[in-house]
Parts: structure tokens; C-alpha cells; sequence
């Protein structure tokens, strides 16, 4: 989750209508609900989500306790700063494309235990990504459990949207398509904005011109809702019909933005491929199986070099462009070198993996 952007910008001659879809999750109409999600997911990479069963009285109370910890003293949160060994906890240093973000953050995720109720550090709960790291009940009364209580939610209303993403696609629960989507996850993001942050831009188009004003459209939060955006892994599995578009924040030197996403990811050690009903298409009434547009990428290798990309300099800025057919890239080759030496049950380590994050793809 992350709060108070405070980097300085001009919003102004960047913003559009707001057309970005809206979703209601209530729809008693499934066919006519699976044909939004399709149409957002294919069009817009993004959406707006009404009737979520996220209850409300718990966002107040997650979006209070998240005012009380970025409001603690620094020297408090800085004991919880994350490090190269230690993906998970405080910091605000994270860099973008080399370039230092302007805002303070706090990431939390599911223990590697998947057990919340032991301590954060024990060594059962580490991952990848690392551990937790949350402030005492001292220092920030009820963070921990009203955070952990909104993460649950997230999962579950993530567990249903994941499900409905794919049936849009036509793939039918049971399925061996189903199958293998219920293990990898279908990759998603969703934030939780305040109500009168309008700062978050989608690009329209994947190759559009990024120096001109229209091609950013600002997403206008409606009260009550989530935005949902596709993941990179969603755009690999479905082979390129959903679509994981550009995104970016504006900022503002005189006002706080709170926002938190939480992103629906799939286990680190999930080989991530366009599946073969994505391939189909009909052509004079009978499939044709198109050729698959990306290599597999797995999971752990992409999230790790992208952890790398945050908290280093080292120029390492993967994409899923990266894995496409006739892509150059060495990361193909580099992620089989990756899964030869990983521990996804040990916290990443930049320096074990240094040769492969100093790729100069």
C-alpha cells in the first residue's frame, strides 16, 4: 500500500473524459456481466468495480489506521525499512525506471507459512518476497489486524474475479484451462483510492504517443469502488487479449494521496504461458490454433528482477515484452539459469543473483 505522494505535477493537460469502464459486480445478468469484464479487460486493461463485498466499514477503518502509520514518527518506520535481502516492509526509496519515486510505502503480503497468526519474522514465514515487517500494537494500535483483515478480503473478492476474468474468455470451470488458471492465478491489480485523488492516468493505447495530451485518460474514482487493472501474467496467459496497459501517477506538493493496491499474483514458481485456448480463433466455422505470442515466463524470476529493478540501480527494467516470440532477449535463457539456483522459500538476495539483475537487455 502506498500513501503520500507528494511529487509536484500539472494534471491538467493530461486529462481526458473519463471513460475508463464500470463494472457492477451485482449484475444479476452473468452473460451480460462476463461480456463487461471481457470488453474491459480487451479494450481498457482497467475498470472501476461497484457492489465488490469489500465492506465498507472495514475500508474506513483500514484507511484510518493507514493515516496513523504513515503519521507515526520516521525513525519508527525507518526500523521497518526494507532492504536488498528483504522485499517486504517500509521504504521511501523506491526507484522507477532508475529514478527515485516521490512518496513513502508500506508492502505487506501473504506469509510464506500462509498463517497470519504466528510472528512475522519466523523463519516459516519467509518467501521470495521476504516477511513482514508491521509496526508494535504500541506504536500503531490495530494496524496489523484490521490490515490483514482487508488483505483477506482482497483475496476473496480477487479469488472471484480471477474466476469470472477467465469464464469471459470462455473457459469453463473444470477445465483443464481452469485448472491450470486456478493454480497460476489470473493476475490482476486492485486499488483502493480516496474518493478526491484523481492522479492515477491510463495510457489508451499500447503504442500511442506518450508526449501527447490525449493519449493519457485520468481515472476519476467513483465512492465505493476498487480499480481493477490486468497484470503482466494475465496478458502472457490469454495471449495478448487482455491487455496490461501503461499507467502512471501524478502528484500533487500540496496535498497526501492514499492508495493502496493489492496485487492478485500467481506462485512464484509458475511457468506462465499463453494457454492453447487463447490460441483459437474461428476461421469458416472451425479453430485454427494461432501461433503463441510469448515464450512462458516464470513467475519468481519476472517478480524478482522486477524487486531488483525498485530497490537497485543496477538498469534492470524487465517487461513482458521481453518474452515475445521474436523478442532478442536474454532473459529466456537467464530464468532457466534462475530456477537452477533458487530457493523460492529463502528471501531474495540481490547479490546472489547480481549476474543475472546486471543483464544489459
Amino acid at each position: 500500500m502506498t500513501s503520500n505522494i507528494i511529487e509536484g505535477g500539472d494534471d491538467d493537460a493530461a486529462q481526458h473524459h473519463n471513460n475508463i469502464p464500470v463494472i457492477d459486480l451485482a449484475n444479476p445478468n452473468t452473460n451480460e456481466l462476463l461480456h463487461q469484464i471481457r470488453h474491459a479487460c480487451t479494450t481498457w486493461g482497467f475498470f472501476q468495480l461497484l457492489n465488490h463485498g469489500i465492506p465498507s466499514q472495514l475500508i474506513e477503518s483500514y484507511r484510518e489506521h493507514k493515516a496513523k502509520f504513515f503519521d507515526m514518527p520516521y525513525e519508527t518506520k525507518l526500523k521497518l525499512k526494507r532492504n536488498a535481502h528483504n522485499a517486504r516492509g517500509y521504504f521511501d526509496d523506491e526507484l522507477t525506471k532508475r529514478r527515485r519515486d516521490w512518496k513513502e510505502a508500506l508492502d505487506v503480503g501473504v506469509p510464506g507459512s500462509r498463517n497470519w497468526e504466528g510472528d512475522d519474522n519466523d523463519v516459516r514465514n519467509a518467501c521470495l518476497d521476504g516477511y513482514n515487517q508491521f509496526p508494535t500494537s504500541k506504536e500503531c494500535p490495530n494496524f496489523r489486524e484490521v490490515t490483514i483483515q482487508y488483505f483477506e478480503e482482497c483475496v476473496k473478492l480477487s479469488n472471484r474475479l480471477a474466476r469470472l476474468m477467465s469464464r469471459s474468455l470462455g473457459i469453463t470451470e473444470g477445465s483443464d484451462d481452469a485448472q491450470i488458471l486456478d493454480r497460476m492465478a489470473s493476475d490482476h491489480t486492485m486499488l483502493l483510492q480516496d474518493d478526491d485523488c484523481h492522479s492515477l492516468q491510463v495510457a489508451r493505447f499500447e503504442d500511442s504517443d506518450l508526449g501527447r495530451d490525449n493519449s493519457w485518460v485520468t481515472v476519476n474514482p467513483i465512492p465505493g469502488a476498487v480499480t481493477i487493472n490486468t497484470g503482466d501474467m494475465a496478458m502472457l496467459w490469454s495471449n495478448g487479449i487482455f491487455r496490461a496497459p501503461l499507467h502512471r501517477v501524478l502528484t500533487d506538493p500540496t496535498k497526501k494521496r492514499y492508495s493502496s493496491p493489492f496485487f492478485y499474483n500467481p506462485g512464484y514458481n509458475e511457468l506462465i504461458s499463453p494457454l492453447d485456448c487463447c490460441c483459437n480463433e474461428e476461421e469458416n466455422g472451425s479453430k485454427v490454433m494461432n501461433k503463441k505470442k510469448y515464450h512462458p515466463c516464470l513467475w519468481g524470476y519476472f517478480r524478482a528482477l522486477r524487486f531488483a529493478g525498485d530497490l537497485t540501480d543496477l538498469g534492470v527494467e524487465i517487461q513482458t515484452s521481453h518474452f515475445k516470440m521474436d523478442s532478442k532477449s536474454d532473459h529466456i535463457k537467464k530464468q532457466e539459469e534462475f530456477l537452477k539456483v533458487v530457493n523460492f522459500e529463502e528471501p531474495f538476495n540481490v547479490e546472489k543473483y547480481r549476474s543475472i539483475l546486471e543483464s544489459k537487455d
